[in-house]
């Protein structure tokens, strides 16, 4: 049983990449790198990142979904707002993150703290986490 669902996990894997690689493609972007990674709540949902030199493109996606979801109500439970997140494939909603801070400022700090080696692997460590994580508004 585990290894059926290990195994489906990896086809729906290969097909979060494909709609990535196919982000990429459609927008001549030069990606770095692309990743697709697991998210909570059922098997068909993952966080999709195309990881360029200045910013990451990320995308949150269903892929069994076929229409966008309701915004859910302010009272809505926790579970009804991270599901709401995940957009069918077909309707990704991609946002574009600077890697380095939004302002002059914040990315020469961000490429000086990046740079040295001792800071370096802490903020590594962050930036995996905050893409395993995600970005999800609540």
């Amino acid at each position: 049983m585990l290894a059926a669902y290990v195994g489906f996990q990896a086809l729906l894997h290969q097909q979060a990449l494909t709609l990535a690689r196919d982000y990429v493609q459609t927008r001549n972007l030069d990606a770095a790198a692309i990743h697709a990674l697991p998210q909570p709540l059922s098997p068909f949902n993952w966080m999709l990142v195309v990881n360029q030199a200045e910013r990451y493109d990320i995308a949150y996606v269903s892929l069994w979904r076929r229409e966008v979801p309701d915004t859910p109500a302010s009272d809505a439970g926790l579970l009804a707002k991270i599901s709401a997140s995940y957009y069918p494939a077909a309707e990704a909603h991609w946002v574009d993150v600077p890697k380095f801070g939004t302002t002059a400022v914040e990315h020469r700090l961000a490429r000086e703290a990046w740079g040295q080696e001792h800071l370096a692997r802490k903020i590594r460590v962050r930036e995996q986490l905050l893409l395993i994580l995600g970005n999800i508004a609540l």
